[in-house]
Parts: structure tokens; C-alpha cells; sequence
């Protein structure tokens, strides 16, 4: 049997990228209109609140978005039993704008320039400001952060006006702020200080499932099944699949962010960040104790600037760190199919969908 999932794992189907773009046409042309229509609320005739509007616009229709967490919002409803889609259209550009929302702040704590193949919210906003002095970095910071609670607010407004039940749509709210909630949780431990105690697996492994997992795969998947009217234990093998999911994703994204930089002779975002990541632990596993010790030192140090992190990509680029990477995303997304297998709830189709799904993380090259 595991060498059956792993052959499903090499060759996914070539119908799921399509299926996931064509559930992203229906969804950017709804996130246009909710901009059309909720801009009416805002005062645009003020100069700088128009700029605002404009750039959350064109942030949140950015094509390279793949709207992964929207299609999942459909794979859950579909593994809870239902086909058709209703409004669900609605709940997915939800999703959608909850992404946007925690990635403008995201953006802001690790400071990041880029996002998406155009400049991050805060950075757009900064080169609109002009004869600020000193304050024009902190303004654009502030702005930006009030144009990401402009996309909360759209994004619980979008599902507590979609057209269900007041009772699934209060089910599917709650799974929506939970998932927001338990995202804050693993922020606020990700923007600690780190600390020794910090360089395992095991607190790398947490931070992932409350950031990544919880808003990118566990959140949609139960909002899309709560609006199905699916059983506990389909939920909870949803969610299950999804941590198990999440981790992957978040082990590739990762993995990305250090392979592209050292194939383009660059320094990764993540290690000029000093961020303890699966890559960090996982060449920090094939070390000598003396190399350990040096990476160890160098991860937790808060000073050395630029010089600092290329020696500590050096010594994570003389690690075999790719395949162990890789090998532990394969495992979760065998670990979450298994999940899904053992509920009893759902039918093969459902199964299928999600494993391919899995696939489909591994085989990312971006975000």
C-alpha cells in the first residue's frame, strides 16, 4: 500500500492545476466585484484613501495569487458531500481576503520588499508618500496595516452575507476566526527573539501548524465542509489532513526560498531574517558538532549583518538539506492521505482529490 500512495505522489493528474485555475477566474472576477461594490462605503474623496483602495486592489488581483486556500474551500465542501457551488464562490474570495489581510502584516513584521512578483502593500504605499522625512517608513507601516483590516473586515463581511443557513454560516464564521486566531498564536511565537531552545524540529513544527497550516489548509478545508452540512469525523480527518498538509507546504516554501537564492549566487530572505526554518534543522541534522555549534551561534545572533548571514548560508549550502526536506513534506502528505483513509467517512473520490492536492504542494516551486 505505501508504494501505491508513493506512485500516486510522482505523477499527480494533469487536470488539478486546471481545475484549481478555473476556480480562480470565478473567484478574482468576484473579488473585483466586491471591490466595485464595497468601495462606496469608504471616503475616496480623500487622495490618499483612493491610493489606498488602489493599491489593496491591485495587491489582492494580483495574478500570480494561484488561490490554493480558495480551491480548498470547494475540496472541503466537496468532501462533505456536496457538488454544487452555490454561493460558495463568495466564502472562497472570504478566504481569499482573510490571506490578504494576514499577509500584509506578515510582510510588515518580517520585512519583506516583495510579494507576489510586485512590491509588498507597505512598500507600494511607501513610494505614494513624499516629504515625510523620518516618519515616511512608520506612516507607510501604518497605512498598510490599516489597509489589511479594510480585507478582514470584507473577508467576515463575504460570509456572513453569502447565501446559507444562518446556522452553517455561523459554523463556518467561527471555523474562519479560529483559523485566524490560531494564526496570531504561531506569529506571536514566530517573531520571538530566538533562543536555543528554538533550534529544533519540534518548535518549527508548531509555529508551521499554527501559521501555515491553520489559515492555508485546516481553515479553508472546515469552512468549505461546515457549509456542507459534513459529519464531525469528516471535519476532524479534514483538519487532520490539513495539518499534516500544511507542513508540507510550508517545508517547500522553505526549502524554495534557500535552493532559488543559492542557484541565483543570492542570500536567502529566510537566513538574512535569522528564521529557524525546516531547511535550518534539517542542515543543521547533518552537521559535525563544530559546524553546529558555528550555525547555532550564528542563528541566534542579533548582530553581524549581511557578512554573518552568507557564512550562515555557506554552511547550511555544504548540507544535503533538499532531500531530507523533501522526504519529511513527502512523509506529511502520506501521513494526512493515511488520516483521511482511517475516518471512514469519506469516499475514494473525495481522498483521491486531497492526496493529488498534496501532490500539488510538493510540486510547488512558489508561493
Amino acid at each position: 500500500m505505501v508504494k501505491s500512495s508513493h506512485s500516486r505522489l510522482v505523477n499527480p493528474p494533469a487536470n488539478l492545476p486546471q481545475a484549481i485555475a478555473d476556480w480562480k477566474e470565478k473567484v478574482d472576477k468576484r473579488l473585483a466585484e466586491v471591490f466595485h461594490i464595497y468601495s462606496k462605503s469608504l471616503p475616496l474623496g480623500y487622495q490618499s484613501m483612493r491610493q489606498a483602495f488602489e493599491i489593496l486592489k491591485e495587491f489582492t488581483l494580483r495574478s500570480a495569487s494561484k488561490r490554493i486556500r480558495a480551491f480548498l474551500v470547494k475540496l472541503g465542501h466537496e468532501a462533505g458531500g456536496q457538488t454544487g457551488t452555490g454561493s460558495l464562490v463568495d466564502v472562497a474570495a472570504a478566504i481569499e481576503l482573510l490571506q490578504v489581510y494576514l499577509l500584509i502584516h506578515d510582510d510588515i513584521i518580517d520585512r519583506e520588499l516583495t510579494r507576489r512578483g510586485g512590491p509588498t502593500v507597505h512598500r507600494a504605499v511607501y513610494a505614494r508618500l513624499t516629504g515625510r522625512g523620518g516618519e515616511r517608513r512608520r506612516l507607510s507601516e501604518c497605512l498598510a496595516m490599516l489597509i489589511g483590516d479594510l480585507a478582514f473586515s470584507w473577508s467576515v463581511h463575504l460570509l456572513v452575507d453569502s447565501d446559507w443557513s444562518p446556522k452553517r454560516r455561523s459554523q463556518a464564521l467561527r471555523a474562519l476566526l479560529s483559523s485566524h486566531e490560531t494564526c496570531v498564536g504561531g506569529q506571536y511565537l514566530d517573531v520571538l527573539p530566538p533562543t536555543p531552545r528554538f533550534l529544533t524540529k519540534q518548535h518549527v513544527t508548531e509555529i508551521a501548524s499554527r501559521k501555515t497550516a491553520s489559515y492555508t489548509l485546516i481553515g479553508p478545508l472546515t469552512v468549505g465542509a461546515e457549509l456542507a452540512g459534513a459529519p464531525r469525523k469528516t471535519i476532524e480527518a479534514l483538519q487532520a489532513f490539513g495539518r499534516s498538509a500544511g507542513l508540507a507546504f510550508q517545508w517547500i516554501d522553505d526549502l524554495n526560498d534557500v535552493s532559488e537564492a543559492i542557484r541565483n549566487g543570492k542570500l536567502s530572505s529566510d537566513i538574512q531574517e535569522h528564521k529557524i526554518s525546516a531547511v535550518v534543522i534539517a542542515a543543521r541534522s547533518q552537521m559535525r558538532p563544530s559546524q553546529r555549534q558555528r550555525l547555532d551561534r550564528l542563528m541566534l545572533k542579533t548582530h553581524g549583518g549581511r557578512a554573518a548571514a552568507w557564512e550562515r548560508q555557506r554552511l547550511i549550502q555544504s548540507t544535503d538539506f533538499k532531500s531530507t526536506v523533501l522526504t519529511e513534506a513527502r512523509g506529511f502528505i502520506r501521513q494526512g492521505t493515511a488520516a483521511l483513509k482511517k475516518s471512514g467517512t469519506l469516499d475514494q473520490t473525495a481522498i483521491d482529490k486531497l492526496s493529488d492536492l498534496g501532490q500539488y504542494i510538493i510540486n510547488l516551486t512558489s508561493e
